[in-house]
Protein backbone atom coordinates (compact mmCIF):
# COMPACT_ATOMS: atom_id res chain seq x y z
CA UNK A 1 0.00 0.00 0.00
CA UNK A 2 1.37 3.40 -0.96
CA UNK A 3 2.19 5.58 2.03
CA UNK A 4 1.15 9.22 1.71
CA UNK A 5 4.15 11.49 1.52
CA UNK A 6 5.09 13.60 4.51
CA UNK A 7 7.79 16.27 4.51
CA UNK A 8 10.19 17.61 7.10
CA UNK A 9 12.17 20.69 6.07
CA UNK A 10 15.32 21.19 8.15
CA UNK A 11 16.91 24.63 7.91
CA UNK A 12 18.78 27.33 9.75
CA UNK A 13 16.83 29.16 12.51
CA UNK A 14 13.41 30.51 11.50
CA UNK A 15 14.27 34.16 12.08
CA UNK A 16 17.30 33.91 9.74
CA UNK A 17 15.21 32.90 6.70
CA UNK A 18 14.13 35.26 3.93
CA UNK A 19 10.46 34.35 4.32
CA UNK A 20 9.22 35.95 1.11
CA UNK A 21 11.89 34.45 -1.16
CA UNK A 22 13.16 31.36 0.64
CA UNK A 23 13.16 28.27 -1.59
CA UNK A 24 12.61 25.86 1.28
CA UNK A 25 9.54 27.69 2.56
CA UNK A 26 8.21 27.92 -0.99
CA UNK A 27 8.47 24.15 -1.33
CA UNK A 28 7.07 23.55 2.15
CA UNK A 29 4.04 25.74 1.48
CA UNK A 30 3.38 24.08 -1.87
CA UNK A 31 3.52 20.65 -0.23
CA UNK A 32 0.93 21.83 2.30
CA UNK A 33 -1.28 23.30 -0.43
CA UNK A 34 -1.28 19.93 -2.18
CA UNK A 35 -2.54 18.28 0.99
CA UNK A 36 0.68 16.72 2.22
CA UNK A 37 1.90 16.73 5.80
CA UNK A 38 4.55 19.48 5.78
CA UNK A 39 6.65 20.35 8.83
CA UNK A 40 9.71 22.46 9.59
CA UNK A 41 12.45 22.28 12.20
CA UNK A 42 15.57 24.19 13.20
CA UNK A 43 18.58 21.89 12.74
CA UNK A 44 19.82 22.88 16.20
CA UNK A 45 16.80 21.19 17.80
CA UNK A 46 17.84 17.74 16.51
CA UNK A 47 18.68 15.37 19.37
CA UNK A 48 19.73 11.73 19.72
CA UNK A 49 18.30 10.48 23.00
CA UNK A 50 17.74 6.89 24.10
CA UNK A 51 18.66 5.71 20.62
CA UNK A 52 16.03 7.79 18.78
CA UNK A 53 16.68 10.92 16.72
CA UNK A 54 14.06 13.58 17.44
CA UNK A 55 13.50 17.29 16.83
CA UNK A 56 11.13 20.09 17.78
CA UNK A 57 8.93 20.42 14.72
CA UNK A 58 6.29 22.90 13.55
CA UNK A 59 3.53 22.40 10.95
CA UNK A 60 3.79 24.64 7.87
CA UNK A 61 0.64 25.87 6.13
CA UNK A 62 0.04 26.69 2.46
CA UNK A 63 1.22 30.27 3.02
CA UNK A 64 4.59 29.15 4.37
CA UNK A 65 3.60 30.18 7.88
CA UNK A 66 4.88 28.20 10.84
CA UNK A 67 2.35 27.07 13.41
CA UNK A 68 2.71 28.60 16.87
CA UNK A 69 2.32 25.12 18.34
CA UNK A 70 5.59 23.20 18.57
CA UNK A 71 5.51 19.41 18.52
CA UNK A 72 8.40 18.69 20.87
CA UNK A 73 10.75 15.70 20.55
CA UNK A 74 9.11 14.14 17.50
CA UNK A 75 10.92 11.30 15.70
CA UNK A 76 12.41 12.53 12.45
CA UNK A 77 12.20 9.05 10.99
CA UNK A 78 8.40 9.23 10.78
CA UNK A 79 8.61 11.48 7.69
CA UNK A 80 8.92 9.99 4.23
CA UNK A 81 10.81 12.93 2.67
CA UNK A 82 13.57 14.50 4.76
CA UNK A 83 15.12 17.71 3.40
CA UNK A 84 18.35 18.78 5.10
CA UNK A 85 18.62 22.30 3.69
CA UNK A 86 21.02 23.93 6.11
CA UNK A 87 23.08 26.56 4.32
CA UNK A 88 26.87 26.20 4.11
CA UNK A 89 29.49 26.53 5.44
CA UNK A 90 29.88 22.77 5.40
CA UNK A 91 31.69 22.68 8.71
CA UNK A 92 31.66 20.22 11.61
CA UNK A 93 28.29 21.50 12.86
CA UNK A 94 26.76 20.94 9.43
CA UNK A 95 28.24 17.45 9.15
CA UNK A 96 27.45 16.28 12.68
CA UNK A 97 23.78 17.21 12.41
CA UNK A 98 23.65 15.56 8.98
CA UNK A 99 24.97 12.38 10.60
CA UNK A 100 22.04 12.50 13.02
CA UNK A 101 19.59 13.05 10.16
CA UNK A 102 21.06 10.07 8.32
CA UNK A 103 20.56 7.95 11.44
CA UNK A 104 16.98 9.20 11.71
CA UNK A 105 16.21 8.03 8.17
CA UNK A 106 17.33 4.53 9.09
CA UNK A 107 14.83 4.53 11.98
CA UNK A 108 11.79 5.07 9.76
CA UNK A 109 8.96 2.54 9.65
CA UNK A 110 9.30 0.35 6.61
CA UNK A 111 12.53 2.05 5.55
CA UNK A 112 10.59 4.58 3.48
CA UNK A 113 12.41 7.76 4.52
CA UNK A 114 14.37 9.49 1.76
CA UNK A 115 16.90 12.24 2.42
CA UNK A 116 16.94 14.82 -0.39
CA UNK A 117 19.70 15.16 -1.54
CA UNK A 118 21.54 11.94 -0.59
CA UNK A 119 23.98 12.44 2.33
CA UNK A 120 26.86 10.90 0.40
CA UNK A 121 26.50 13.66 -2.20
CA UNK A 122 26.48 16.34 0.49
CA UNK A 123 29.63 15.00 2.12
CA UNK A 124 31.76 13.08 -0.41
CA UNK A 125 32.45 15.97 -2.79
CA UNK A 126 32.12 19.64 -1.96
CA UNK A 127 29.95 21.75 -4.25
CA UNK A 128 33.01 23.50 -5.64
CA UNK A 129 34.53 20.15 -6.66
CA UNK A 130 31.47 18.62 -8.34
CA UNK A 131 32.26 20.63 -11.48
CA UNK A 132 35.35 18.50 -11.97
CA UNK A 133 33.21 15.42 -12.62
CA UNK A 134 32.90 17.10 -16.04
CA UNK A 135 36.41 18.47 -16.64
CA UNK A 136 35.74 19.39 -20.28
CA UNK A 137 33.27 22.03 -19.11
CA UNK A 138 35.29 23.36 -16.16
CA UNK A 139 37.52 26.47 -16.31
CA UNK A 140 41.26 26.05 -15.62
CA UNK A 141 41.41 25.49 -11.87
CA UNK A 142 43.82 24.56 -9.11
CA UNK A 143 42.82 23.37 -5.63
CA UNK A 144 45.66 23.33 -3.14
CA UNK A 145 47.06 24.81 0.05
CA UNK A 146 50.53 25.13 -1.50
CA UNK A 147 51.31 28.88 -1.83
CA UNK A 148 53.91 28.26 -4.55
CA UNK A 149 51.41 26.45 -6.76
CA UNK A 150 48.75 29.08 -6.11
CA UNK A 151 51.11 31.89 -7.05
CA UNK A 152 52.29 30.08 -10.19
CA UNK A 153 48.70 29.54 -11.28
CA UNK A 154 47.76 33.14 -10.55
CA UNK A 155 50.69 34.60 -12.45
CA UNK A 156 49.94 32.30 -15.39
CA UNK A 157 46.40 33.65 -15.81
CA UNK A 158 46.97 37.17 -14.37
CA UNK A 159 43.40 37.49 -13.06
CA UNK A 160 41.81 34.71 -11.01
CA UNK A 161 38.80 34.00 -8.83
CA UNK A 162 39.38 32.53 -5.37
CA UNK A 163 36.65 30.47 -3.72
CA UNK A 164 36.58 28.83 -0.26
CA UNK A 165 35.61 25.18 -0.68
CA UNK A 166 33.21 25.04 2.25
CA UNK A 167 31.04 28.08 1.55
CA UNK A 168 28.30 29.15 -0.91
CA UNK A 169 26.21 32.13 -2.11
CA UNK A 170 29.39 33.95 -3.22
CA UNK A 171 30.60 34.22 0.38
CA UNK A 172 34.36 34.64 0.48
CA UNK A 173 34.68 34.79 -3.32
CA UNK A 174 37.36 37.24 -4.43
CA UNK A 175 38.77 38.40 -7.75
CA UNK A 176 42.56 38.53 -7.49
CA UNK A 177 45.10 40.27 -9.70
CA UNK A 178 48.60 38.92 -10.30
CA UNK A 179 49.75 41.59 -12.78
CA UNK A 180 52.87 42.65 -10.87
CA UNK A 181 54.84 41.76 -7.71
CA UNK A 182 52.76 44.15 -5.57
CA UNK A 183 49.37 42.75 -6.61
CA UNK A 184 50.72 39.19 -6.44
CA UNK A 185 51.77 39.77 -2.84
CA UNK A 186 48.32 41.12 -1.96
CA UNK A 187 46.61 38.21 -3.69
CA UNK A 188 48.77 35.68 -1.89
CA UNK A 189 47.88 37.40 1.38
CA UNK A 190 44.18 37.07 0.56
CA UNK A 191 44.66 33.36 -0.16
CA UNK A 192 46.52 32.93 3.11
CA UNK A 193 43.44 34.27 4.90
CA UNK A 194 41.02 32.08 2.90
CA UNK A 195 43.11 28.96 3.50
CA UNK A 196 43.75 29.57 7.22
CA UNK A 197 47.40 30.38 6.57
CA UNK A 198 47.67 27.66 3.94
CA UNK A 199 46.47 24.90 6.25
CA UNK A 200 43.49 23.92 4.10
CA UNK A 201 42.98 23.86 0.33
CA UNK A 202 41.41 26.74 -1.51
CA UNK A 203 40.13 26.88 -5.10
CA UNK A 204 41.73 29.27 -7.56
CA UNK A 205 40.14 29.56 -11.01
CA UNK A 206 40.84 31.47 -14.19
CA UNK A 207 38.75 34.64 -14.30
CA UNK A 208 36.12 34.49 -17.04
CA UNK A 209 35.48 37.88 -18.61
CA UNK A 210 32.04 36.65 -19.77
CA UNK A 211 30.83 37.20 -16.20
CA UNK A 212 30.10 40.80 -17.21
CA UNK A 213 27.30 39.40 -19.40
CA UNK A 214 25.88 37.34 -16.55
CA UNK A 215 25.83 33.84 -15.17
CA UNK A 216 23.28 31.26 -16.33
CA UNK A 217 21.39 29.37 -13.62
CA UNK A 218 19.83 26.01 -14.54
CA UNK A 219 17.53 24.32 -12.01
CA UNK A 220 17.42 20.52 -12.20
CA UNK A 221 14.91 17.99 -10.91
CA UNK A 222 16.03 14.36 -11.13
CA UNK A 223 18.59 15.37 -13.73
CA UNK A 224 16.08 17.20 -15.93
CA UNK A 225 16.33 20.98 -16.39
CA UNK A 226 13.07 22.61 -15.31
CA UNK A 227 14.02 26.30 -15.46
CA UNK A 228 16.78 28.51 -16.83
CA UNK A 229 17.55 32.17 -16.28
CA UNK A 230 20.49 34.54 -16.26
CA UNK A 231 21.87 36.26 -13.17
CA UNK A 232 23.17 39.68 -14.16
CA UNK A 233 25.75 41.49 -12.00
CA UNK A 234 25.66 45.14 -11.10
CA UNK A 235 27.73 47.33 -13.38
CA UNK A 236 31.40 46.79 -12.72
CA UNK A 237 30.90 43.81 -10.40
CA UNK A 238 32.52 40.45 -11.03
CA UNK A 239 30.69 38.66 -8.20
CA UNK A 240 26.94 38.07 -8.48
CA UNK A 241 24.71 38.18 -5.41
CA UNK A 242 20.96 38.30 -6.02
CA UNK A 243 20.37 39.02 -2.32
CA UNK A 244 22.33 42.25 -2.73
CA UNK A 245 20.39 43.62 -5.66
CA UNK A 246 21.75 41.88 -8.74
CA UNK A 247 19.02 40.87 -11.17
CA UNK A 248 17.75 37.65 -12.72
CA UNK A 249 16.30 37.74 -16.23
CA UNK A 250 15.10 35.36 -18.97
CA UNK A 251 17.74 33.83 -21.24
CA UNK A 252 18.11 31.53 -24.22
CA UNK A 253 20.72 28.77 -24.23
CA UNK A 254 23.20 28.40 -27.07
CA UNK A 255 23.66 25.02 -28.77
CA UNK A 256 26.86 24.44 -26.79
CA UNK A 257 25.14 25.34 -23.52
CA UNK A 258 22.30 22.93 -24.31
CA UNK A 259 24.86 20.15 -24.76
CA UNK A 260 26.44 21.02 -21.41
CA UNK A 261 23.04 21.12 -19.68
CA UNK A 262 22.27 17.63 -20.99
CA UNK A 263 25.58 16.18 -19.82
CA UNK A 264 25.32 17.85 -16.42
CA UNK A 265 21.83 16.37 -16.05
CA UNK A 266 23.12 12.89 -16.82
CA UNK A 267 25.86 13.28 -14.19
CA UNK A 268 23.34 14.42 -11.58
CA UNK A 269 20.91 11.61 -12.41
CA UNK A 270 23.62 8.94 -12.21
CA UNK A 271 24.39 10.09 -8.66
CA UNK A 272 20.73 10.27 -7.56
CA UNK A 273 20.83 14.04 -7.06
CA UNK A 274 17.18 15.00 -6.97
CA UNK A 275 17.39 18.80 -6.75
CA UNK A 276 20.27 20.94 -7.96
CA UNK A 277 21.01 24.40 -9.31
CA UNK A 278 23.98 24.66 -11.63
CA UNK A 279 25.67 27.87 -12.76
CA UNK A 280 27.45 28.51 -16.06
CA UNK A 281 29.54 31.42 -17.25
CA UNK A 282 29.58 31.28 -21.02
CA UNK A 283 30.25 27.63 -21.81
CA UNK A 284 31.92 26.78 -18.50
CA UNK A 285 30.24 25.20 -15.47
CA UNK A 286 31.38 27.16 -12.43
CA UNK A 287 29.17 25.99 -9.55
CA UNK A 288 26.98 23.11 -8.45
CA UNK A 289 24.41 23.86 -5.73
CA UNK A 290 23.19 20.66 -4.09
CA UNK A 291 23.13 21.45 -0.36
CA UNK A 292 20.22 23.89 -0.57
CA UNK A 293 19.69 24.96 -4.20
CA UNK A 294 17.92 28.29 -4.23
CA UNK A 295 16.41 31.14 -6.25
CA UNK A 296 13.30 29.06 -6.92
CA UNK A 297 10.92 31.96 -6.20
CA UNK A 298 12.81 34.26 -8.54
CA UNK A 299 12.90 31.61 -11.27
CA UNK A 300 9.14 31.07 -10.97
CA UNK A 301 8.66 34.77 -11.61
CA UNK A 302 11.01 34.78 -14.60
CA UNK A 303 9.64 31.67 -16.33
CA UNK A 304 6.01 32.17 -15.21
CA UNK A 305 5.53 28.62 -13.96
CA UNK A 306 4.73 26.90 -10.66
CA UNK A 307 8.04 25.08 -10.31
CA UNK A 308 7.43 24.21 -6.66
CA UNK A 309 4.31 22.23 -7.60
CA UNK A 310 6.22 20.26 -10.23
CA UNK A 311 8.96 19.48 -7.70
CA UNK A 312 6.59 18.33 -4.94
CA UNK A 313 4.51 16.23 -7.33
CA UNK A 314 7.65 14.57 -8.69
CA UNK A 315 9.07 13.89 -5.23
CA UNK A 316 5.84 12.32 -4.03
CA UNK A 317 5.54 9.93 -6.94
CA UNK A 318 8.62 8.12 -5.64
CA UNK A 319 7.10 7.43 -2.20
CA UNK A 320 6.24 3.75 -1.79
Amino acid sequence: MRQKASFIWITDPWESLDHKRDTTLRLASEAASLGFNSHWCDFKSIVLNNGVVTADIYPIDQHGTRSLECEHSQALGKFTSIHYRVDPPVDLAYLHFLHLVTLAASQSDGSTAEIVNPPNILTSLGEKLLCHLLPDFTPPTVVTCNPVLLQEFGELFQITVAKPLHSAQSKGVQVLSWANPETSARSLGALSHLSDEFRRPVLLQKFLAEISEGETRVWYLDGMPIATAKKVPSQGSAVIDIDKGDSIVPTTLTARQKQIVTEVGAALRSRSVRMAAVDMIGTYVTDFNVTSPGLLCQLETVVGSNLARLIIQTLTTSVK
